[in-house]
């Protein structure tokens, strides 16, 4: 009966590693104003940046967790377009003058980019190189109506393809608020 046990106990924490549970630390972070949930390794901290656009002065929600013992600085941020962006342009022009904006602020290089969705909004999955430093930046961006969402993380090369990458992006989801346009 004892070997039972060991082996269902065993099992139980080899599911739950491999679903993702919080088993190894990380916790789900909702942001009802921002209206998406996703898990991140620990609490986020949370910037509101007040922007100056072509379009009049916009804030960027920016949540935030750096994690220096493995390398990885996740973040999730988000900003409502202005109407006169949306009348101006069309949802690929705003998610591709997101990636040029993204790479210049790097001074990267980009080396992948992939069209990707959620809820059938349109996105980019991008991978960008940085020219200054040994730094890669993972991210993807999505429009959803009025509001564009970067999750993003910036790591080292030889951290560019760890596993937390992806359970980040995946776990990224898009919440109801009814304060949104969707």
């Amino acid at each position: 009966m004892k070997k039972l046990t060991v082996k269902l106990l065993v099992l139980f924490v080899v599911i739950a590693v491999i679903s993702g549970c919080d088993i190894l630390g990380w916790q789900k972070y909702a942001s009802i104003e921002g209206g998406f949930s996703v898990y991140m390794p620990a609490k986020p901290t949370g910037h509101k940046i007040i922007l100056d656009t072509a379009y009049g002065q916009n804030y960027l929600n920016l949540f935030v967790v750096n994690r220096k013992d493995d390398d990885l600085v996740y973040s999730v941020s988000f900003i409502n377009c202005p109407d006169a962006l949306l009348q101006a342009k069309t949802a690929d022009k705003i998610l591709d003058d997101a990636r040029d904006g993204a790479v210049k602020n790097i001074q990267g290089n980009l080396l992948k980019e992939t069209k990707v969705s959620i809820d059938n909004y349109p996105g980019r999955d991008l991978t960008i190189e940085s020219t200054v430093g040994d730094a890669v930046v993972r991210a993807r961006i999505y429009l959803s109506k009025q509001r564009l969402y970067q999750i993003m993380v910036t790591t080292s090369e030889k951290m560019s393809k760890s596993y937390n990458i992806d359970k980040f992006f995946n776990s990224f989801k898009l919440e109801d608020n009814p304060k949104i346009k969707r």
